[in-house]
């Protein structure tokens, strides 16, 4: 598969180090002419809060069960291997402690589809080498009530989100993702009474696998850094 989306918890909670969180692997192209249909889910549990690096005085308990249903149409434009997908988060955020102006307060509902697609500038299947380039677009169309913020399955702005992968073996029994992500934010005109807006980010992601198997290279121990900044 080409992602992994369990990460991406669209909940407004700011959890994660990329907007789109992939496994090793993942950027390998498969076969043109298959269809996917997949159901993720991730439940989560916080209890911590940062602000500048720094981990805000009182309690806090966030809880997020969140699932996504994605839809994939492997391709071929040319001679490159393309990917349309579009997927659909849904799911319950609760929040379980105060929070700032927010006393504790659930929602639920269906979260802001993306629309987005993976084109292969390189495609070596026996070489076990890719490069891929993504672009993901996020409808404020999901679940939103102005009154709960951060506390959201929908966000009510726009999104963009690009990515660019090089996946590689090491030998027989290493793998190698290097993935670079830019993400851009439109504007909440409505987020608690004020509006939100959200500078640009960007981060740098690499992971090391190790595998035992021939095909496909599915990691059994990893090793990942990330460099992330917000613009």
């Amino acid at each position: 598969m080409a992602f992994a989306l369990a990460g991406l918890i669209a909940a407004g909670s700011g959890a994660s180090a990329a907007e789109i969180a992939t496994d090793p692997g993942d950027y390998a192209a498969l076969p043109p002419g298959l269809n996917l249909a997949i159901i993720y889910y991730q439940h989560a549990e916080r209890n911590a809060y940062y602000s500048g690096g720094a981990r805000t005085q009182g309690p806090f308990k966030l809880v997020t069960d969140i699932g996504l249903a994605r839809f994939v149409h492997f391709m071929k434009v040319g001679d490159f291997v393309v990917d349309p997908q579009i997927i659909v988060p849904f799911g319950k955020v609760n929040l379980r402690s105060p929070f700032g102006p927010l006393t504790p307060v659930s929602a639920s509902g269906v979260g802001d589809p993306l629309v987005s697609g993976t084109a292969w500038l390189l495609n070596r299947q026996e070489q076990k080498q890719w490069w891929g380039i993504s672009a993901f677009v996020s409808v404020p169309a999901g679940s939103y009530d102005a009154a709960r913020g951060p506390v959201n399955v929908g966000e009510n702005r726009w999104k963009g989100i690009f990515q660019s992968a090089y996946v590689t073996a090491l030998g027989k029994n290493f793998m190698l993702d290097a993935i670079a992500e830019y993400a851009t934010y439109g504007e909440n005109s409505n987020f608690l009474g004020l509006r939100k807006q959200q500078d640009a980010s960007y981060g740098i992601h690499r992971t090391c696998a190790t595998s035992f198997r021939r095909r496909p290279p599915w990691p059994c121990r990893t090793i990942t850094t990330s460099v992330a900044k917000a613009g």
